[in-house]
């Protein structure tokens, strides 16, 4: 299922955000290639974060600054990769089974 970045520019309202260093950033405009958040939140962040929708985890991200538009700092999306739902190896159950 695509996620919010694939689909187009979404607005703060559709609870996006980035996790960096621990910290969440609300995001508050976002395409395929990069979103933007509050420069005086995230001025600086890290080039590996975590995107998420709502608590939901659907990407982690390498990410290069742009540049700062108006009161907010762009940052473009370098390489990302989808989260894929955390499930134990196939032969896990075998294994725990037979133990």
């Amino acid at each position: 299922m695509p996620d919010r970045f694939e689909r187009g520019r979404h607005e703060p309202s559709r609870g996006i955000s980035v996790v960096a260093a621990g910290r969440r950033y609300a995001v508050r405009a976002s395409d395929a290639g990069g979103f933007e958040v509050p420069l005086a939140l995230a001025a600086r962040l890290p080039g590996h974060v975590e995107i998420h929708e709502g608590g939901r985890l659907v990407r982690r991200a390498l990410i290069v600054a742009e540049g700062p538009r108006g009161d907010a700092m762009r940052y473009a999306i370098k390489r990302a990769t989808a989260a894929r739902a955390a499930a134990p190896p196939a032969d896990y159950e075998l294994a725990a089974a037979s133990a």
